[in-house]
């Protein structure tokens, strides 16, 4: 599945919609596009020609040109999923139960058989999106991080019912677009990075609350220490390697009551209008109003992050060879029927 071009549509053509396209189309797979906003191809032009120029910074202006004509913009949506070629129908609409379970009822009565449907939710399960489909296998989850041309990480989570053989052929079609699957085995509110991520949004709240610490300042705490580690190790390995020889089990004992004491002293605010204007007061006079310049420059970096650490996994693999190979990749060829990773252009 990774090998070979897909034809996908994307229904619902935002900023996601549009990140998940230049994706697609660095790979080599053919796009079909749906939306019902009348600048939509406008919109979308312009978002390809600064995503592709950030995903592939090698590309010229006039390759890059071909790329973004490569799109077909679909008036019908059922016809357009009719399409007996698709591989792959993928959701970025509201996140509205009634509109996801018409919808997926919907398509599953003209798409082709063997087409896989994923939604990028970030909150509605594809067992409740799947509620009226005759085969809920094949609604899966594959919620990314935005932006998700950029970022590897996908959350892939399928429904109570499920075929394994068709999340595992999602998972390696992700694998071949350089990205970062991670199979959730059990549906859970917010998935994972979502947990993870609002709880210390959670904390972070508490603390300018109380007068503890600035917006900006909790800024600079992540982005000067956690943030830099985080990149490279996972709090499980982080903590492994934080117990010494004893590893994480040697941490966890050892650091046990101070860690629970910590837990216990966690803050549980509301998001209530007063705490929503300091928090926003104090992050706009941190950094002013948010500026397309500020898109620009954090897509930029986040690139050049993911290149230096591929590069410095590269070297540890070929010093120890015992190091679990990251996919990430710093270099797309972008070629007819399919993607070649290993190389960059001339």
């Amino acid at each position: 599945m990774a090998d070979k071009s897909k034809n996908i549509l994307i229904i619902g053509a935002g900023t996601i919609g549009a990140s998940w396209a230049a994706l697609f189309l660095a790979f080599g797979h053919s796009v079909h596009i749906y939306d019902i906003r009348k600048d939509v191809q406008d919109f979308v032009h312009d978002e390809l020609q600064l995503m592709l120029k950030t995903l592939l910074p090698e590309l010229s202006d006039s390759r890059r040109n071909v790329l973004v004509g490569r799109v077909m913009y679909e008036l019908r949506l059922e016809e357009a999923a009719a399409n007996p070629t698709l591989s792959l129908i993928q959701d970025n609409g509201p996140e509205n139960i009634e509109y996801k379970q018409t919808l997926w009822a919907n398509i599953e009565k003209v798409a082709p058989k063997e087409a896989t449907f994923i939604s990028s939710t970030s909150t509605i399960t594809a067992t409740i999106q799947s509620k009226f489909m005759q085969d809920p296998t094949r609604l899966i989850v594959a919620h990314p991080f935005n932006p998700p041309h950029l970022l590897p990480l996908v959350e892939i989570v399928p429904g109570e019912h499920r075929d394994e053989s068709r999340v595992e052929a999602l998972m390696d079609f992700f694998k071949g677009c350089d990205r970062e699957p991670v199979y959730v085995r059990k549906e859970t509110e917010g998935f994972i990075g979502n947990r993870l991520a609002f709880l210390l949004l959670r904390e972070s709240l508490h603390l300018v609350e109380q007068g503890v610490v600035s917006a900006e300042d909790i800024d600079k705490v992540v982005t000067s220490s956690l943030g830099i580690r985080w990149s490279i190790d996972g709090p499980f390995r982080s903590y492994h390697m934080g117990g010494g020889r004893g590893g994480l089990k040697h941490f966890l004992t050892h650091l046990g009551p101070a860690i629970g004491s910590v837990w216990k002293s966690a803050g549980t605010p509301d998001l209530s209008p007063e705490l929503i204007e300091t928090a926003a007061n104090q992050t706009h006079e941190a950094y002013g109003s948010v500026k397309d310049e500020m898109f620009e420059q954090r897509d930029r970096l986040t690139r050049e992050v993911l290149k230096m650490r591929d590069e410095t996994r590269r070297e540890h693999e070929e010093l120890t060879h015992d190091t679990k190979p990251f996919i990430f990749c710093t270099s797309i060829k972008v070629r007819e029927g399919g993607t070649s990773p290993e190389s960059a252009y001339p």
